[in-house]
């Protein structure tokens, strides 16, 4: 399955929900999907979980 990420609209989205914070959500909301996509093809969803959850913890470090 692939989709097209619209930008605008995940722009709005994002603000409506965090604010002034909504170019972070909007961000962290891309990186997840690319994490995603990089990782469709491994068996083991454990790894995949590990990945995101990496992805979550290294977004809110940067924004510290």
């Amino acid at each position: 399955m692939s989709f097209e990420l619209d930008e605008e609209l995940l722009a709005i989205l994002c603000k409506a929900v965090a604010g002034k914070k909504a170019n972070n959500l909007q961000e962290l909301f891309k990186s997840l999907v690319d994490e995603e996509y990089q990782v469709r093809h491994m068996i083991r969803p454990h790894r995949i979980i590990r990945r995101i959850d990496e992805t979550i913890d290294n977004h809110l470090e940067e924004k510290k």
